[in-house]
Order: structure tokens, then C-alpha cells, then sequence
């Protein structure tokens, strides 16, 4: 008696207490290859682990009816999340968000996860380029003067014979520091001026 008992209640807990599972595949390359990296598939940010197979199948186990987030992290691709809902019946609602924020899409069941896109850390190198080479400021400070060296002197062999005599007198007979006084706007200093009083 005692033992029929026993079975009776263990029947009886074992319909209250159903549990369900969730499966799905996934492809990382968006398509059908050989072998799968060993991916983590994650529910609710680890309360369930496991990893994918060889053939990117994965199956998780023992569940009850409720709500789920599948997360797959990885550090080679961008997968989204799952939030799947696991009805009394066993029927499961699959949606899909490919990144924080993103509007719901409603996914099929079993899940075929695929990438949203792959990562990578690290800028590609430019190749070289003459354009670039141009427009770089230090490329330009040596060609500019370099370049104005050779078009002020055939400025100069444009220029009337008269204007460019008296252009060099003018330049022979000034004084250097008065000249520069005069580009840096100190223009003559006036002999009465000076602070020796």
C-alpha cells in the first residue's frame, strides 16, 4: 500500500513539475559549414549554460514555463537575443532583437541564429595613396616654399626692366633692421623719440 502510495505521489509531481527545453542551430558564416566554434549559449545572463556542437545545434534542457533571454556571447560576432516564452502547453514564441534597442522581430522556433554582423577590433591600415601623400601638412611645408622658390625669380623676368632696377635700389640701399621693423609694423624710429632724457 505504502508503495503505491509512493508511486501515485511521484507521478503526481512529476506532471506538476514539466519541464521543456529549447533548440536551435547556429550558423556563424550565415550558412551551412564543416564545424562550429564552440559558442556559449546562455539563458537569462548564465542562469542556464551550454555550447553549441560541432554542427552548431544546441539544445537546453529543463526548463519551466516562463519567459527567457538566449544570449550568445561572443568575441568574434554580433548575434542577437532571444526572448522566448515557454507556454503550460509547451508552445514556444520566439522574439527577435538584433541589438539593444532594436523593434521586436518574430522568429521562427527552433532557433537559426545567424550573426548580425562580424566584429573587428582593429582598423584597417590605409594603403598608400599619392593623394594622401599631397595633403599631409608636412608634405606641404616643404613643397610650398620649395615651389616659390622657383616662381618668385620668374616673377621677377616678367617684371619691367625700370620697376625692377628701382625695386632693388630700394632694397640695396634700405637697412635690414629697418626693414624688418617696417614688416613687423615699427615703421622709423624718430631720433627725438629716444628715452635717453
Amino acid at each position: 500500500m505504502a508503495l503505491l502510495l509512493l508511486v501515485l505521489l511521484l507521478g503526481l509531481v512529476a506532471t506538476c513539475v514539466q519541464t521543456y527545453s529549447i533548440s536551435g542551430t547556429v550558423y556563424p558564416q550565415g550558412s551551412v559549414v564543416e564545424k562550429v566554434h564552440p559558442f556559449k549559449v546562455q539563458v537569462n545572463g548564465g542562469e542556464h549554460t551550454t555550447f553549441v556542437r560541432a554542427d552548431g545545434s544546441f539544445v537546453i534542457r529543463d526548463l519551466k514555463p516562463g519567459r527567457y533571454v538566449i544570449d550568445i556571447p561572443s568575441t568574434q560576432f554580433l548575434f542577437s537575443k532571444y526572448k522566448l516564452d515557454i507556454g503550460v502547453d509547451g508552445f514556444t514564441r520566439a522574439l527577435e532583437y538584433k541589438y539593444p534597442g532594436a523593434p521586436k522581430i518574430h522568429a521562427s522556433y527552433p532557433l537559426v541564429v545567424e550573426p548580425v554582423k562580424q566584429l573587428d577590433y582593429f582598423e584597417q591600415r590605409e594603403k598608400f595613396s599619392l593623394l594622401s601623400l599631397i595633403m599631409s601638412p608636412s608634405f606641404l611645408t616643404i613643397v610650398v616654399p620649395i615651389v616659390l622658390l622657383y616662381v618668385l625669380p620668374k616673377l621677377s623676368e616678367g617684371m619691367d626692366p625700370e620697376e625692377l632696377k628701382k625695386a632693388q635700389e630700394e632694397m640695396g640701399s634700405a637697412d635690414p633692421s629697418s626693414l624688418l621693423a617696417g614688416m613687423l609694423g615699427g615703421g622709423r624710429a624718430n631720433a627725438d623719440d629716444s628715452d635717453d632724457d
